[in-house]
């Protein structure tokens, strides 16, 4: 059975995560996505942004992050294959996302996939779509 919300539910839900996100931290790291965000983090730090606060806007069951400032990269290099999102301080990790270069499908667009110590990681949109009504 497919889940399906209400457009005012799926709009509700994502002003949560809009409320739980702001001013938190995007953390980019290389390999695989673990099972589940309660998990420990796998693969290498590459990168770590702040996010703004607000964290975006919530229009028709999309929350489309404002601006993220780039940023250098942690002390190592790599590909990005996945990123975790956290609220303020770093602290609590909320969401994991998939990652790809700006023409890609990833929820978190990045205008450069192979990431060099002290080079700028920059976010070219970061994206999350609730399921349609």
């Amino acid at each position: 059975m497919t889940v399906r919300l209400s457009t005012a539910m799926r709009d509700a839900v994502l002003e949560v995560l809009n409320t739980n996100l702001s001013g938190g931290v995007l953390r980019i790291y290389s390999g695989s996505q673990p099972g589940a965000v309660s998990t420990s983090a796998t693969g290498t730090l590459l990168a770590e942004l702040t996010l703004g606060t607000p964290f975006g806007v919530v229009t028709a069951g999309v929350l489309s992050a404002s601006p993220i400032i780039a940023d250098t990269a942690a002390n190592a290099a790599g590909i990005p294959g996945w990123a975790r999102l956290l609220s303020a301080g770093g602290v609590t990790a909320r969401m994991d996302l998939s990652v790809t270069g700006s023409a890609g499908a990833g929820e978190l667009k990045l205008d450069n996939m192979d990431v060099k110590v002290g080079a700028l990681v920059g976010v070219t949109s970061l994206t999350i779509t609730a399921p349609a009504p």
